[in-house]
């Protein structure tokens, strides 16, 4: 049966489609909206998750920066008292040096003093199997 308003069954039925139309882009309307809503809470969702994952990342990367401070630290204590041993070693050595320098240089100047002993009086060298050149090159 179709329905006849003041303007006629043809009217009526552009009415009828008017009106569905307008029902289905309601419908439309509504469905859009709840998928945006959908999308949305989505979005939220995902970046509350995204959120949480950063904080746990920023919470391993804290933890690692403390320990590599605490290996920092360490390396540094390890490497002071390493350069403190090396240091006594090299004054050790040194002071050995001197004093071997020292017992040379007494050395050095008894035999000096022989040898020109030697030379002046005629004192008779020690069996040091040294010429005369020898002596006096040095």
């Amino acid at each position: 049966m179709v329905e006849t308003t003041l303007y006629g069954p043809r009217e009526a039925k552009k009415q009828k489609h008017a009106s569905i139309i307008l029902i289905r882009n309601k419908i439309i309307s509504k469905w859009e909206q709840q998928d945006k809503i959908a999308s949305e809470e989505i979005i939220r969702k995902r970046d509350a998750r995204d959120l949480e994952d950063l904080e746990e990342f920023k919470r391993k990367m804290h933890a690692r920066a403390l320990q590599f401070e605490e290996e920092v630290e360490e390396i540094k204590r390890k490497s002071i008292e390493y350069f403190r041993l090396l240091d006594i070693e090299i004054h050790s050595k040194l002071s050995n040096l001197d004093n071997t320098m020292d017992e040379t240089d007494e050395v050095h100047d008894e035999l000096e003093i022989e040898v020109l002993e030697t030379l002046e009086g005629n004192i008779p060298l020690p069996n040091l199997n040294l010429t005369h050149d020898d002596l006096l090159d040095m």
